[in-house]
């Protein structure tokens, strides 16, 4: 296509943004307005599963056509970035396009200018902008979103079909999904729940327990863990030792990728390499709520991908792995 559709920002509506897809030598052009996407059904709106956006989008057909000139704003190619010739614009693609321009300009608002080059940075980037939005989270919406994913997690078929599980224990000071009512269904139905038991900066073990008793609250967040010896006096089984179907983790953000950001401290990083030095990967999957996908989570080599990335109703499989 030698003379395409472009993409311009044209103005912000209340709480949408308008993007114009636009056509240059046809003349036409088509407003499209960027707004939250809005809990149950609506006619007006569109989703077209945009898994790592929470937005949809409502296309408005012009009554008639508008020239270029009076559009405005600033041409964008699906990056955000000066748009290039015999680009292709889908309805999927404006709205990745449209965020990602949203962040640009956010960055600029703030005097940033441009995206931080390292992924360090990048990275202590993203934790503050999901810092700000897990404050916002309330507890209704946390406690809502966090009941949907274990009845996402306890009908999965690759969950369902685990003898042996590793999940972590949620602490409300971390604004993380709630796993306490999903440990006690996995105990109901006999499967064998490894919890971590930290043993040090950055490291520890996955350990058996029977009952939600068995564990205790430490400091400094007041993480419920267990103790090192059972009811019996025995010590506790390690998933190192029985092995792990699959491995449930908690993160700050994910992407539909299965790539993950966590807090920083490297734990689940360090025993996933540990755990595969002695047994074979289990199944590695993350529990978020939605605000938590991203559009792109910046990686490095020793960050461990999701196999899937469970959210409020849905499952997104990571890069390679099997539905």
């Amino acid at each position: 296509m030698s003379l395409s559709n472009r993409l311009l920002y044209k103005k912000d509506v209340s709480c949408s943004s308008v993007y114009v897809l636009a056509n240059r030598a046809k003349g036409w052009s088509r407003e499209y307005h960027l707004v939250p996407r809005v809990r149950g059904p609506s006619p007006s709106l569109h989703d077209h599963t945009t898994r790592s956006l929470k937005y949809s989008h409502e296309s408005i057909p012009k009554k008639k056509k508008e020239p270029l000139s009076r559009l405005g704003g600033r041409e964008l190619d699906l990056r955000g970035n000066a748009a290039s010739p015999s680009m292709r614009i889908t309805s999927r693609s404006i709205v990745r396009a449209a965020m990602r321009a949203q962040g640009a300009g956010a960055g600029m608002a703030s005097g940033s200018g441009s995206q931080p080059s390292s992924v360090a940075a990048r990275k202590a980037a993203l934790r503050a902008e999901m810092k700000k939005r897990l404050k916002s989270l309330s507890q209704e919406e946390s406690r809502s979103e966090s009941a949907s994913i274990a009845g996402t997690l306890l009908g999965w078929s690759a969950f369902k079909s685990a003898s042996n599980v590793g999940l972590y224990v949620s602490c409300p000071k971390l604004k993380e999904v709630q796993t306490d009512d999903l440990l006690e269904a996995c105990l109901r139905e006999n499967k064998a729940v490894f919890v971590p038991k930290v043993d040090g900066e950055g490291v520890m073990r996955m350990l058996k327990i029977e009952r939600p008793s068995d564990l205790a609250p430490e400091p400094p967040y007041g993480i419920p863990e267990p103790g090192e010896l059972d009811t019996a006096g025995n010590p506790r089984a390690e998933a190192t030792e029985e092995g792990l179907d699959v491995l449930i983790v908690p993160g700050v953000a994910f992407d539909d990728r299965g790539r993950r950001l966590g807090r920083g401290a490297g734990y689940y990083d360090r025993y996933l390499a540990s755990y595969q030095a002695r047994r074979r990967r289990p199944l590695v999957a993350a529990v978020c709520f939605s605000c938590q996908v991203v559009e792109e989570v910046p990686c490095e080599a020793h960050d461990m991908r999701m196999d899937a990335v469970l959210t409020p109703g849905e499952v997104l499989f990571g890069e390679g792995a099997a539905e």
